[in-house]
């Protein structure tokens, strides 16, 4: 999936058009809640081709992580146009997760 990217540093990170819908999930290894939110957030990316989906492993990009203030993960940061719009942390259902993209995709 082209929209679906794994970001490797903050180096990279900066360099992502964030124009339009992005959707960041913050993640861990470790992480059980992460793991089981996986297929999820790949099944969103599939069902929503104009939005790029971020993944960033927190162990990996930390700065990454604290530039966008995550303190408990998964979470996962909405963004419009750049710009914070919403954030969800913990296991989402993908109906919570579509919502929240379909209510920033049709923000004026």
């Amino acid at each position: 999936m082209e929209n679906l990217i794994e970001v490797k540093s903050v180096e990279e990170l900066s360099t992502i058009d964030k124009e339009g819908v992005v959707v960041i999930d913050f993640w861990a290894e470790w992480c059980g809640p992460c793991k089981q939110m996986s297929p999820i957030f790949s099944e969103l990316a599939e069902a929503n081709p104009n939005v790029k989906f971020l993944k960033i492993n927190v162990d990996e990009v930390a700065e990454a992580a604290q530039q966008y203030g995550v303190r408990s993960i998964p979470q996962f940061t909405f963004l419009k146009d750049g710009e914070h719009s919403d954030k969800k942390i913990g296991s989402n259902p993908i109906q919570t997760m579509q919502q929240v993209i379909d209510n920033i995709t049709n923000e004026n």
